[in-house]
């Protein structure tokens, strides 16, 4: 029910091509076999989503935005969080997410989140789960 304002979301957070249009969201959503899709709220206005997903033992932090005019909040780092806690949960040992290698913002919070880049793939960054 959240889609449309997800969708603003995404098109605030991301310059074209990346961004996601409603197929694009559809297919992240179905893109693994299990998957959790949250969305944070403010004063009840969407500002944020996390998209993660698990295939068998592999995790992926599929999407993740933020509304510009509410980054610095904490708000992405707490869905990321959020995202790695549903994964181990579930039995996941590793976790993957893709960026930009330009988004020093969104490097910085993987990084801090204990991704480290990847030696080879499409995989840019890369974290073991407890």
């Amino acid at each position: 029910r959240d889609g449309a304002a997800v969708l603003g979301v995404d098109g605030a957070a991301f310059s074209p091509p990346w961004r996601l249009d409603a197929v694009g969201l559809r297919e992240a959503l179905v893109a693994t076999p299990s998957v959790r899709f949250r969305v944070a709220v403010v004063e009840g206005r969407v500002v944020g989503y996390a998209v993660a997903g698990r295939a068998g033992r592999r995790g992926y932090l599929q999407r993740l935005a933020v509304h510009p005019d509410q980054a610095g909040q904490g708000l992405g780092r707490a869905l990321a969080a959020d995202a790695l806690v549903w994964l181990a949960q579930r039995g996941t040992r590793r976790a993957v997410v893709n960026t930009q290698e330009g988004n020093a913002t969104a490097l910085a919070l993987y990084e801090a989140l204990g991704f480290r880049p990847e030696p080879a793939g499409l995989d840019v960054l890369g974290a073991p789960l407890p």
